[in-house]
């Protein structure tokens, strides 16, 4: 017995397509991480007027916590960087990377 389509309030549609907006993803993985069939989702983002193919948009932010660290033996303080991906992943590093690292790292995981 094949069971009848769920019915979306337009107050869900609008939160799946705008958390969809903020996905670094695919819209396979996030139809999958929100619990709707892809075809569904296919099927918002196109009547929101959100081009077709591609995933969502890079994440809005890369929060960047001052991870304390212990002092060093000289007069320079240590400073230890931490950053908080989507999905629970986390990259700790030693030291301050080059600005210019961390663009390409931000655009390189904006594209993940």
């Amino acid at each position: 017995m094949k069971s009848q389509p769920r019915r979306y309030s337009s107050e869900q549609r609008a939160s799946i397509v705008r958390g969809f907006r903020s996905w670094s993803g695919s819209r396979e993985a996030y139809a999958a991480a929100v619990g709707i069939p892809k075809t569904t989702l296919h099927r918002m983002l196109a009547s929101a007027g959100v081009p077709a193919g591609g995933g969502g948009g890079a994440p809005a932010m890369l929060e960047v916590v001052a991870v304390p660290s212990p002092a060093p033996a000289g007069p320079v303080a240590a400073v230890r960087v931490r950053v908080s991906l989507p999905g629970g992943a986390e990259l700790d590093l030693d030291g301050l990377p080059p600005a210019r690292w961390v663009a390409e790292l931000a655009a390189e995981l904006g594209r993940c």
